[in-house]
């Protein structure tokens, strides 16, 4: 067993390789949901009052409203940053869960 094996508690058994890769696809998988609903709650600001959101390097909202149109949203972002937001979230959540999982179960004991 390797340091880094027994630093996380695991035995190479294939239940456990399968928990991880579950955390981590769930952990994707929350945090682009994370990022969606920031993008909706942002673009409904914008809209609802016509007013400007700029996320830096990521998205900027741009709301318009006015007596002789309709209110209208804009949308301008970097695919490549959000996509970097949602993979470092993923690791950010994948730590917590097992870091929680290791102190909870420690050197790998299942009680």
């Amino acid at each position: 067993m390797t340091s880094a094996e027994g630093a996380i508690g695991m035995r190479g058994s294939a239940s456990s390789m399968v928990g991880y890769c579950l955390v981590v696809l769930h952990s994707l998988l929350i945090s682009v949901g994370i990022v969606l609903v920031g993008w909706m709650l942002c673009a409904a600001v914008a809209f609802g009052g016509g007013t400007t959101i700029a996320i830096p390097f990521i998205a900027t909202f741009r709301g318009a409203a006015g007596r002789e149109y309709a209110p209208a949203v804009t949308i301008t972002g970097s695919v490549g940053a959000t996509a970097l937001l949602i993979v470092a979230l993923a690791a950010l959540i994948t730590l917590l869960v097992i870091g929680a999982a290791c102190l909870r179960y420690p050197h790998g004991s299942n009680a």
